[in-house]
């Protein structure tokens, strides 16, 4: 990764060049475009008009790109990222992170636990996924985070101190993964389609059996004091 991520975080994105494109409107050439470049001066505007050179357009269709090496299904999507994407490596082993809000979703509990499966609301969290590893926090806001951002312990099971989430035998094989969006669908199904089983460090103020048994089909709003502060912030899981 690079040493100054903060580049990296979306709040901090600054407008750099845009294209602007014409295309013919009347007669037998209606397909035909024509694609003007402009650098965006400091202060926001548009200068230095002219028409995109093949070396601007090799730069364009470079930087459009997620892999370099062979790497299956890291292309980006036609919106080129997500709006919940927080950071991405493009390096071979490079981590991918990103947040979701706060939702009811289905929960899957093994029988030892005495938990009944069913629909919960759950705070917003952080992912992480790195190679095949992946790390889960929660948040106590459903904005966007910044890189000051406090994380606390995802309140699930399964998950170690560190916030790496231990899969067990769940089958992460991925297959027809597209893009950035399919991947991350695909690790939040793994995770969420697994079913919980034990209690690797206990991720809350609380006993986490008895909150999961008074949220499972009550439609409670989670909580959020019982949220466990990490003492982490989003850029510490970037570093």
């Amino acid at each position: 990764m690079n040493d100054n991520l903060s580049e990296h975080l979306g709040v901090l994105y600054q407008p750099v060049s845009a294209l602007l494109i014409y295309q013919q409107q009347t007669g037998q050439f209606r397909e035909n475009c024509f694609v003007e470049h402009y650098d965006i001066d400091p202060a926001g505007k548009a200068v230095n008009a002219h028409p995109l050179t093949v070396q601007e357009s090799e730069k364009l269709v470079a930087a459009l790109k997620l892999c370099t090496s062979g790497r299956k299904a890291h292309q980006l999507h036609k919106t080129v990222l997500p709006p919940n994407i927080l950071y991405m490596d493009n390096e071979p082993s490079g981590a991918v992170v990103w947040y979701t809000k706060k939702m009811s979703i289905p929960l899957f509990f093994t029988e030892s636990l005495g938990i009944k499966c069913g629909v919960a609301n759950i705070p917003a969290l952080v992912w992480k996924v790195q190679a095949k590893n992946l790390s889960v926090f929660a948040m106590t806001s459903d904005q966007r985070p910044k890189e000051g951002t406090k994380l606390y312990y995802a309140p699930f099971f399964n998950i170690h101190g560190d916030g790496k989430v231990c899969l067990g035998t769940v089958n992460t094989k991925m297959e027809n993964v597209k893009n950035v969006e399919n991947l991350m669908d695909s690790w939040q199904e793994f995770f969420f389609n697994s079913r919980f089983s034990h209690v690797l460090n206990n991720p809350i103020n609380g006993n986490c059996v008895l909150l999961w048994k008074d949220l499972v089909g009550s439609g409670k709003s989670f909580p959020k004091k019982v949220l466990k502060s990490t003492q982490l912030t989003l850029m510490d899981i970037l570093k």
